[in-house]
């Protein structure tokens, strides 16, 4: 793609569920991810906080659909939307970076592409038999 990837193309669970035998394998889910992601008109924005977490932002249409964190400790997702990271990092973090989100942003999850849909959640099929789940 001529770049380097963002800080959450790096997880491996993006990529079948984190399961792939050779490269070859890998690069076809790196492509079904990448495919997946524009088809869906959904992608992604990073910001570097302070402490040297980065939040993720899911935007589709324009909008931030969902928010999450990659602790600094090695890339742990906490999938749990933009309260709970305000909450995790310092209530007002957001606005110390410059930074403006609704509070009740959903988080995204890894799952699998046969997960119920269920409301108020969506499950976005990315690559081999995962998917992201946004609530």
């Amino acid at each position: 793609y001529s770049r380097q990837p963002n800080a959450w193309e790096l997880n491996i669970q993006n990529y079948n569920g984190g399961s792939w035998n050779n490269y070859g394998e890998l690069k076809t889910y790196v492509l079904q991810y990448q495919s997946s992601m524009s088809n869906q008109g959904l992608s992604i924005s990073t910001s570097l906080l302070p402490g040297g977490n980065i939040a993720v932002f899911f935007v589709q249409g324009g909008k931030s659909i969902a928010v999450d964190l990659i602790a600094q400790d090695g890339g742990t997702l906490i999938a749990a939307g933009a309260g709970n990271i305000a909450l995790n990092s310092g209530a007002n973090f957001l606005s110390k970076v410059g930074i403006t989100v609704k509070s009740d942003l959903a988080g995204v999850y890894f799952g699998s592409k046969y997960a119920v849909q269920s409301t108020g959640t969506k499950v976005i099929p990315v690559s081999g038999k995962g998917a992201l789940i946004i609530r």
